[in-house]
């Protein structure tokens, strides 16, 4: 699961890190809080990020760790252009993606050139045996000898018809080692955008950045009625909730019913 985004102008954006839904085996519709937790500890998680020709990035690296992770820096540092990468690579299999390279999007060196490809490689560590069955075909083992899983996604431009070309993927380390769009999305990922009003974000209501969350974590409906009474009864336990009676109601009876979305 992929949660980021950034709460008001903050020079923060964060990364909950968990790579599948344990080998893409767990029903969606019996997810709790207790077997989220557990895919974080025990499942894969995403390792690495290469950046090349993106925005404001000619080649970047980054590291990422089992958790959360985050991300510091000024603004126009590049903090956006990774999590967009992430969105972007993540998203191959999704038919609900909402985001797209357009030409912009292609670095421009400092003799005016524009790169004539944008291109992100991921690797996923700590596979589980289950996991490096389900995920065959990104399997790669590198010279330190510990099996992981890459993903390389490469966005060339077609500069007759001046527009991006459809992407092209693979998976493991050589090119051309076709990845299913269905293993892809075993690959979750979930992303929670900007917080620039925080009371309209996170308000009762549809599309709002919690009944998002809420309806990608249980997208069945038995999913959704136990992650609900979870979240009421852990709601209930929190003393301090107390100081917001009408709040503290309206989401009672919002997560009772299963109503957040």
């Amino acid at each position: 699961m992929l949660a980021a985004g950034s709460p008001g102008n903050s020079n923060g954006k964060g990364l909950a890190n968990a790579g599948s839904a344990e080998g893409g085996t767990v029903d969606v519709g019996e997810r709790t809080s207790s077997n989220i937790r557990s895919i974080w500890e025990n499942g894969m998680y995403l390792k690495t990020l290469r950046i090349r020709g993106f925005r404001g990035l000619t080649e970047a690296s980054v590291e990422w760790h089992k958790g959360v992770n985050v991300l510091v820096g000024e603004n126009n540092s590049g903090k956006t252009a990774i999590i967009d990468a992430l969105r972007l690579s993540l998203s191959l299999g999704d038919g609900q993606r909402d985001i797209w390279i357009r030409r912009e999007d292609y670095h421009v060196f400092p003799n005016g050139e524009m790169a004539e490809s944008i291109q992100f490689d991921l690797t996923w560590g700590d596979l589980t045996d289950e996991e490096k069955g389900v995920f065959i075909d990104m399997l790669a083992i590198p010279e330190n000898g510990e099996v992981e899983l890459q993903l390389h996604v490469r966005f060339d431009y077609d500069h007759e018809r001046d527009r991006p070309k459809r992407p092209v993927y693979w998976g493991g380390e050589k090119e051309g080692q076709a990845i299913s769009a269905d293993v892809l999305d075993i690959i979750e990922h979930i992303h929670l955008g900007a917080l620039r009003d925080a009371t309209r974000d996170l308000a009762p209501g549809r599309g709002n950045q919690l009944s998002r969350l809420f309806l990608k974590l249980a997208s069945k409906p038995e999913g959704r009625d136990k992650l609900a009474k979870e979240i009421s009864d852990r709601i209930r336990g929190v003393a301090l909730w107390g100081s917001f009676p009408q709040s503290r109601r309206e989401t009672h009876q919002r997560a009772s019913s299963g109503s957040f979305a």
